[in-house]
């Protein structure tokens, strides 16, 4: 591994919050799914010691995650290979969206859907705020948006009871948006912050000369944080968030090294699996479409191995 990709890592790696688990739950949505297929144990844990994670702590994440319904596992002869369920498949493309897909539409609807979650389920709570809702007050969320199914359908797939929802029209949103007690309690203060230090941390090494292994280290990292602090990014107008937002600047970086790295990660996939996602798979289509790679910083080029 390279020296600044590696430096990169056992700092990252000695995060306090970073977990094993969310880890491959974020190699999961972005490069197994993909695959369409079982994946070996064995190749799970041969990534996972790419990011610096032993073979006890993955072994430990993936019975975690057959426990809690995301992956359903097989004995073939002495090994085990593992395969996303319907519920996980179903998760990953509910947050898929949000982390690949376009950022902060440039309009907003009129009207504002709100939940009212006085009493609501944690995990209700969390998913409110990964499909972009804002907590305006502590028992009161808010998304630009009169899909009012958005919440009901959402309850229904998690089993949890059915807020209340309603939909509401503000007159004038800018003074609640900008004032301290929303920025707080909406995140919005920290995703900005949280943004900042994401560019900080990954700039440097955007267009950095990579190995396959590189190549994956590298953009796990990047869509492991982008994910994080994206989901957790109320879906608010573009407007409203004004000229020094950094989330923007976030989501050109995360996309720059997704399609610069696209080629190099699937060699080493293909290397240890044996799959590579179909040419005609909607990743190709979907993922950052908006964005393409700046010509400028394309870094040295590499011969496929």
């Amino acid at each position: 591994m390279s020296p600044i990709v590696d430096d990169l890592l056992e700092s990252w790696a000695g995060e306090t919050q970073l977990s094993a688990r969310s880890v491959l739950v974020t190699v999961l949505g972005d490069v197994i799914a993909p695959l369409q297929q079982p994946v070996w144990l064995s190749d799970l844990i041969a990534l996972g010691a790419l990011l610096g994670f032993s073979d006890r702590l993955v072994r430990t994440s993936v019975f975690r995650l057959v426990s809690e319904g995301w992956l359903s596992g097989e004995r073939v002869g002495r090994r085990s290979r593992y395969s996303l369920t319907p519920f996980a498949r179903t998760e990953i493309e509910s947050v898929n969206g949000r982390i690949y897909g376009p950022a902060h539409p440039e309009t907003g609807s009129d009207e504002w859907l709100l939940a009212f979650a006085n009493g609501a389920d944690d995990t209700l709570l969390a998913n409110l705020r990964w499909l972009g809702f804002a907590e305006i007050s502590s028992t009161v969320w808010a998304r630009p948006d009169t899909k009012t199914e958005v919440v009901t359908d959402l309850a229904a797939r998690l089993g949890t009871g059915q807020p209340t929802v309603a939909l509401a029209r503000f007159d004038n949103i800018e003074p609640l948006i900008a004032g301290a007690a929303f920025q707080q309690s909406s995140g919005l203060a920290d995703c900005r912050a949280s943004y900042r230090r994401f560019v900080e941390r990954y700039a440097p090494v955007a267009s950095a000369p990579l190995s396959p292994d590189d190549a994956f280290v590298l953009r796990t990292m990047v869509i492991h944080d982008y994910r994080r602090v994206r989901l957790a990014d109320p879906e608010l107008p573009a407007p409203l968030l004004g000229d020094s937002w950094t989330g923007s600047a976030a989501r050109s970086l995360a996309s720059q090294v997704h399609h610069l790295t696209a080629d190099r990660v699937w060699d080493k996939l293909e290397a240890l699996t044996g799959l590579r996602p179909d040419a005609d798979h909607s990743i190709h289509t979907t993922r950052f479409a908006d964005h393409q790679p700046d010509p400028t910083i394309q870094g040295e080029p590499h011969d496929r191995d």
